[in-house]
């Protein structure tokens, strides 16, 4: 019984496919990935396991100086892509910016992401300003800079 060329053709092609498809979940099964391992730490211990075996602990205390330079700093008086709370992330009042291509931002009763909670918002395709007040949120995104007015 002959086989037809069409059909043939057909077969060789179906089983490439199949033999691609096998060599790919081969190739992938042979590469290890590495797996996180969450154990359980004291207060102030992070592990940070990298590359295999290699492990690194870092011990913080809430006096260390990483710790207590965070907490001194307070809200910050610059920021970037984000959503920020104002009067805990960042400092209220008037921010400007010198643009970029394109930016967003919005003013936010809240960080529900609820459309109704926008109080006002706006795109720029260049310098602008914003006034932010305690109590609200701000969201930026964009390659904007805003930095406060003093």
């Amino acid at each position: 019984m002959a086989i037809r060329s069409g059909r043939a053709r057909t077969w060789i092609w179906i089983g490439g496919v199949v033999l691609a498809f096998m060599m790919g979940i081969a190739i992938g099964a042979a590469t290890p990935t590495p797996t996180p391992q969450a154990k359980w730490q004291p207060p102030g211990v992070v592990t940070i396991t990298a590359h295999g075996d290699k492990t690194t602990t870092v011990t913080e205390t809430p006096t260390s100086r990483m710790t207590t330079a965070a907490v001194a700093a307070g809200p910050a008086t610059t920021m970037d892509s984000g959503t920020y709370q104002v009067g805990t992330d960042v400092l209220a009042g008037r921010y400007k910016t010198p643009g970029a291509s394109y930016c967003y931002w919005a003013r936010l009763r809240d960080d529900s992401g609820d459309f109704t909670a926008i109080i006002a918002n706006g795109n720029l395709d260049g310098p602008g300003s914003v006034t932010i007040n305690d109590g609200e949120f701000i969201e930026l995104s964009g390659a904007c800079a805003w930095t406060r007015v003093p």
